[in-house]
């Protein structure tokens, strides 16, 4: 046998079941991936900071900066310096005197959409172009700031997994370090047909009885998204 073919056996999955060892892109862009099921999927409006600011514990000059995207992008950093230039100068840390001084929030921001956000919505694209009809496929961006222990850096942000409390409804965690009342089965109603979810539906939290914006849901549907 193949390894992947002992690997299944050993687990006990066989050719039954619906399995998969393939790229997850590849296989979903091949002409045999069809989705029957609804799904929902999204990502988080700070998902870079957590790694980022855990790898480089300390300031990254204008050099670091430029070392990590030659890095990360290879013959493509140029073109990846020029598309984030404008925001890179906007995010980033400046002394007393204006110098630039950390570019860590820059990096992050590009981090975030390189393994994040723009993969979730490639994913999502191609899932809803493979969907039967009326399959609905939903996709998010969790944005409400909270409170992360152990990653001070992460105070006020939506950084990677704190959405998680409110995808399972963890009222207790959401108490603990949220700045939010409650959100309750919001997402998952919106994915029950019985329920009238709209497909497109803002996800809101209170605090102190002020609105605040959680994540929203959109929807994509026949292959565009609106």
């Amino acid at each position: 046998k193949q390894p992947q073919q002992r690997w299944l056996s050993d687990t006990g999955l066989g050719s039954n079941h619906n399995v998969t060892v393939r790229q997850p892109f590849a296989f979903m862009e091949g002409p045999d991936f069809i989705n029957h099921v609804p799904v929902i999927m999204g990502s988080n409006l700070h998902e870079g900071q957590l790694f980022v600011y855990g790898f480089l514990p300390v300031a990254a000059t204008r050099a670091v900066y430029w070392s990590m995207i030659g890095l990360l992008f290879k013959l493509n950093a140029g073109r990846v310096l020029k598309q984030y230039a404008t925001l890179a100068e906007r995010v980033v840390v400046r002394d007393e005197a204006g110098r630039a001084v950390d570019y860590r929030p820059a990096l992050a921001a590009i981090l975030n959409d390189y393994m994040f956000r723009c993969p979730t919505w490639h994913a999502a694209q191609l899932i809803s172009e493979a969907s039967t009809l009326a399959t609905p496929v939903y996709v998010y961006e969790f944005v409400h700031p909270t409170a992360s222990p152990g990653w001070p850096v992460c105070t006020g942000l939506a950084c990677h997994m704190s959405e998680i409390p409110y995808v399972f409804n963890l009222g207790d965690v959401i108490h603990t370090n949220y700045s939010a009342n409650a959100i309750n089965a919001v997402w998952p109603a919106e994915l029950e047909p019985e329920s009238g979810g709209s497909g497109s539906q803002t996800v809101a939290a209170t605090d102190a009885g002020a609105a605040t914006t959680a994540g929203t849901l959109g929807t994509i549907s026949g292959g565009s998204v609106r």
